[in-house]
């Protein structure tokens, strides 16, 4: 685990946890369950994988990171 985030916006906190192997995004919203994303890393680009992982919970779960 090389780097870790927590960003607070209104009820949604989003956390990465950027590995060697993987990156995992985890976001809780209140009154939600807690949600986990978990990618392969981008070494090239970390923040690609982040990025995506995004992408993907708006699209899968609806949960936009705005």
């Amino acid at each position: 685990m090389s780097h870790y985030h927590d960003m607070m916006s209104s009820d949604l906190s989003i956390g990465v946890d950027i590995g060697g192997t993987f990156t995992d995004v985890v976001v809780r919203r209140k009154g939600a369950p807690t949600r986990i994303m978990k990618i392969p890393s981008t070494r090239t680009d970390p923040s690609l994988a982040v990025l995506e992982a995004l992408k993907r919970m708006e699209a899968d779960w609806g949960l936009p990171p705005r």
